[in-house]
């Protein structure tokens, strides 16, 4: 859509990435900080075990989750370029 609208489509793919990035970590930070209630107590102790909710632990699920695969696809790019090009051409 943004070639289409004559628009930077490496502008637009940065800010996108960049955006679910870090939105990745700041939603349960922010959830974390507005949401002190009695019912989201209650829902952190049954689901950790724990008084507070484990935000490392949350962390590094997401990091696992998210960032990991990411940087593997980077990493195999990298050293594969000639045949994920050929790939690309044959299956594209």
């Amino acid at each position: 859509m943004t070639k289409n609208a004559l628009g930077n489509e490496y502008a637009a793919l940065l800010n996108a990435i960049v955006g679910n990035i870090l939105g990745t970590f700041i939603s349960p930070a922010l959830l974390f900080v507005f949401m002190k209630n009695p019912i989201f107590d209650l829902l952190s102790k049954s689901i950790y075990g724990q008084d507070r909710l484990n935000y490392s632990h949350v962390i590094k699920k997401l990091s696992l989750i998210i960032l990991l695969p990411l940087f593997l696809g980077q990493i195999i790019h990298l050293l594969w370029t000639k045949k994920i090009i050929y790939l690309r051409d044959k299956f594209y």
